[in-house]
């Protein structure tokens, strides 16, 4: 009874390790923005631009200020038992009037800088997002690149050991021999160069997800993946101008021009005069106590009322050159964005174009390298038929292995960069991940 239930501890354990998840490039993607610095802080940046967006509601209230003071006078060397005492209380405070069409444009400003902030997150997540898919897909390639090392390092050990045979049956000489293990010690290098990138490309990874845990990367998920952009050439020239239009990067841009002009109006009422209604009021009292604790200030407290209620009309006196100057200032600034902007917009235009087309010329590329390796498979195939029956030579059998080689490594090469210029276009167009 006792070993039927550590048997059962033990396949559960076993269930449990076998079930570790394996993760894809959304799953590295949700934990990259859970856990990069750069989301926290833009995070934190969102939340002091709402503070601010809070300051500039209030800054245009009325004031009101409250004073109360209470002084309390006692000499033991006289009969005054308890002294003398005194005090007042103030209400003050000011109520401005032409200053609402700066306050209105303060909030404008702070509104517009709570948007910035929050595009700005939207592009870290964007910029977010590459980095990962770019690591990710080193990982995919280096791992592919490994099987492939593999595999013609099996090929490269066939022909050695056939070599082998033929040379102990004297059939060949001693030269083939060493030119056949040359080549098997070659793919061996490229073998361990292969797991070094690759254990490079893991440690890339892990550190843009800024996780210490250890991951499995779903890899037969990606064996089946189409590189196909899954729109043709028109509709995505239609599609390009909403999608530079959204773009974080451009929203992020316009949002700066109309912080400049924002500024620019701010600028041009500085030189208004302000008007300020200014109020007050105030008591005070004062009682000599003599043996009583008895206090009555309702007299003093009537005497001694005052009030005031003043406007203040403040023109600044500046001089009009200099005034003159900030607003031309503000002018060139809004201008200069501007040209920013255009030029910036042109570029990701651009950029997306060329994107396009390298993309899909990547992808012919990528086809008829796969039929190259599938051609060059099946003359080495040959060749080393011949090579077995006599009627072939070991030089010809190895260079046409290290064509095979060549030609897939230029394959293996061709498949990821498409897959990742397919997955950076989705992200430029729209932010959905192949697949995902």
């Amino acid at each position: 009874m006792r070993v039927s239930i550590l048997l059962i501890v033990f396949h559960i354990a076993e269930c449990l390790v076998n079930a570790q998840p394996k993760f894809r490039l959304g799953d590295c993607i949700d934990i990259a923005l859970k856990n990069r610095v750069e989301i926290l802080n833009s995070n934190i940046n969102i939340q002091n631009a709402e503070f601010s967006l809070q300051q500039a509601k209030f800054a245009n209230s009325p004031t009101l200020n409250a004073r109360f003071s209470h002084n309390h006078n006692y000499n033991a060397s006289n009969s005054d038992l308890f002294g003398d005492y005194s005090g007042s209380m103030s209400l003050s405070g000011s109520f401005p009037l032409f200053e609402w069409l700066k306050y209105w444009k303060g909030i404008d400003l702070a509104e517009n800088y709570l948007a910035e902030q929050n595009m700005q997150k939207s592009y870290q997540y964007f910029s977010v997002c590459k980095t990962t898919i770019e690591h990710f897909y080193s990982i995919l390639y280096s791992y592919e690149n490994i099987k492939a090392t593999k595999r013609h390092l099996a090929i490269s050990d066939s022909i050695r050991q056939n070599t082998i045979a033929l040379f102990e049956a004297g059939k060949i000489m001693q030269n083939d021999v060493e030119e056949a293990n040359l080549q098997f010690i070659q793919n061996q290098k490229s073998l361990h160069i292969g797991m070094r990138e690759y254990e490079i490309a893991y440690s890339n990874l892990i550190n843009a997800l800024q996780i210490s845990d250890s991951i499995e990367i779903d890899f037969e998920y990606y064996d089946t993946l189409s590189n196909s952009l899954l729109f043709d050439l028109p509709v995505y020239k239609d599609y390009l101008q909403q999608s530079i239009s959204n773009n974080p990067y451009i929203k992020t841009l316009e949002l700066k021009l109309k912080n400049q002009e924002l500024n620019y109006s701010i600028t041009k009422i500085l030189n208004r005069p302000t008007l300020d209604i200014n109020y007050s009021a105030s008591t005070g009292y004062s009682e000599q106590l003599i043996n009583s604790v008895s206090i009555d200030l309702s007299q003093n407290l009537k005497n001694s009322f005052a009030g005031l209620i003043g406007v203040t009309l403040t023109i600044p006196i500046i001089n009009r050159k200099e005034y003159r100057i900030n607003v031309l200032t503000s002018e060139n600034n809004i201008k200069i964005q501007k040209n920013i902007n255009d030029a910036e917009y042109l570029n990701l235009s651009n950029i997306l174009n060329k994107q396009y087309i390298e993309t899909n010329s990547l992808i012919k590329q990528q086809q008829i390298s796969l039929q190259e390796v599938e051609s060059i498979s099946k003359i080495l195939q040959n060749r080393l038929a011949l090579y077995l029956n006599g009627k072939d030579d070991i030089f010809s059998v190895l260079s046409y292995k290290r064509q095979y080689n060549s030609v897939e490594r230029e394959y293996i090469l061709l498949k990821f960069e498409t897959m990742l210029q397919v997955e950076l276009m989705k992200l430029f167009m729209n932010g959905i991940f192949v697949q995902d």
